[in-house]
């Protein structure tokens, strides 16, 4: 097996031991061998370190850092990483058999492209698929200005050179939308590729929920999203005609976020006609129906 390819598997952790396990017994199970798992525990307070350090595996490598959140944590991982690319695990999420050798042969085919990313779906926590992982078509830069975050951190596969380059946001404030504003600042530099292969599957739990994230704080992080990703003078440079999609997206994340919510839904409609002038393309979309089913239930 060719496998001159090394692969760098960050996975952040914070008090999810119940978890963390099977993240990295799914790494340690890849059929492609060239890899290292870094672990790096975001000051956790439960008793992740003792399940961890009873791993024994030459590698996987432990380290304890001062709570910082996921950027931070992710951004101490690439430190780290003596492999030729970076990937991320979330540590309640894991990854297939064949996630290393699919993105090795994809790399192969496409002459080393700078970032790309692999299919994920997600599983309740009986492992019972809810959300199927839809093939891409197109100009999948594009797709994320318009259409919002389509990659999750745990299929993105990216050069460590660039991601060194490029690190996470680590302002504690945008955490949630910091792999977003990442990959939106990488396009403006790079053509992210894809590969429409499952390689990976999220678990979505009630801890993860994104319904439990407060209010004042959700608008606050939307909104240093779009300021930190316009003002980076290579994205805006790049895609200025579609500022007016990314604000709406934006808007309409809100839009739907409080429409399900039912206690917001005067915050829903504010966010909804906000959307729908700043883009009015967005009338096309799923997001826009999903929203108006809610508001006129």
């Amino acid at each position: 097996m060719n496998s001159d390819i090394k692969f760098s598997l960050v996975i952040p952790t914070y008090n999810r031991v119940d978890f963390i396990k099977t993240a990295i017994y799914s790494a340690i199970g890849q059929t492609y061998p060239n890899y290292e798992i870094i672990v790096v525990d975001d000051g956790s307070t439960d008793n992740t370190e003792n399940v961890i350090s009873s791993i024994r595996h030459p590698r996987l490598f432990y380290y304890k850092v001062k709570n910082g959140e996921r950027a931070a944590a992710r951004n101490f991982g690439v430190t780290k990483a003596t492999g030729d690319y970076v990937t991320f695990l979330d540590s309640d999420d894991f990854v297939l058999p064949h996630h290393f050798q699919t993105a090795h042969d994809f790399i192969k085919q496409h002459n080393g492209p700078e970032i790309f990313y692999q299919l994920n779906n997600f599983l309740d926590v009986k492992h019972r698929e809810i959300n199927r992982a839809h093939p891409i078509k197109g100009d999948f830069n594009k797709k994320l200005i318009v259409y919002g975050n389509l990659m999750s951190c745990i299929g993105v596969f990216v050069k460590t050179e660039v991601v060194r380059e490029h690190p996470f946001n680590e302002d504690r404030e945008l955490s949630g939308t910091e792999d977003h504003e990442l990959w939106l600042r990488l396009a403006g530099r790079y053509t992210i590729r894809y590969c429409n292969v499952l390689t990976s599957s999220m678990m979505q739990h009630d801890s993860r929920s994104v319904m439990n994230v407060n209010r004042d704080k959700l608008i606050k992080r939307l909104e240093l999203f779009l300021q930190y990703i316009l003002s980076d003078e290579a994205f805006s440079k790049k895609y200025a005609p579609l500022i007016p999609a990314l604000k709406a997206q934006a808007w309409s994340y809100l839009s739907l976020h409080f429409a399900l919510t039912d206690k917001n839904r005067k915050d829903s409609f504010y966010y909804f006609r906000k959307a729908l002038w700043m883009y009015p393309g967005f009338v096309l979309q799923k997001r826009f129906y999903a929203i108006l089913k809610h508001l006129i239930s």
